[in-house]
């Protein structure tokens, strides 16, 4: 069996870096052996358009519908994820005593699975700037990026840049890199 994701045992948590935008939100990068940690996921499905909070934010939110085999991977990332900091660092991060309830319950998840429903990840994508996200055709060819990406089935790559710390939450940061795309919706006229 293939592994989908890196054991999170193996992550190895950076330097705190300050964010701009919010001094109160740190983030840590994330890195396995020295080298970014990648997912690649193949015939994700973008519900969705990209959304932003902000109007003309360049970088906004992707859901994905995840084929089935990344349920359990995904699941397991996060539960490991929650038990990992919280016995290598939750002390250190919170800078005060803090018990596994408590340090579990402020975890944002970056995925959500409801029912017998596929499980949705969420990740981020730049829309412009050095770290854009890159858009390729099935024969492996640069294209531009969709109007509108609802619908569209992509086998995506994601990055687990970082671990992120606020004072009411902690999560992972993905960042869509490269976006592949698979199926376009068809739109037929209904009449």
């Amino acid at each position: 069996m293939t592994t989908l994701v890196p054991a999170v045992s193996t992550w190895t948590l950076g330097e705190a870096r300050e964010n701009s935008e919010n001094a109160q939100v740190k983030t840590f990068p994330l890195s396995l052996d020295g080298k970014d940690i990648f997912l690649s996921i193949g015939g994700a499905i973008s519900p969705f358009d990209l959304s932003s909070v902000a109007e003309g934010n360049a970088r906004k939110s992707l859901t994905l519908r995840l084929p089935k085999n990344w349920d359990e991977a995904i699941e397991c990332m996060e539960s490991c994820l929650q038990h990992e900091m919280w016995e290598r660092q939750a002390q250190k991060l919170f800078g005060r005593e803090i018990d596994f309830e408590e340090f579990a319950g402020l975890y944002r998840s970056v995925s959500q699975q409801q029912g017998c429903y596929p499980r949705n990840l969420r990740a981020k994508v730049n829309t412009a700037g050095f770290h854009a996200c890159r858009y390729w055709d099935s024969q492996r060819q640069f294209t531009s990026a969709p109007e509108n990406l609802s619908n569209y089935t992509f086998n995506a790559r994601l990055h687990i840049r970082a671990l992120w710390l606020g004072p009411d939450g902690w999560g992972l940061v993905l960042d869509a890199t490269d976006l592949q795309i698979q199926d376009v919706p068809m739109n037929e006229c209904p009449f």
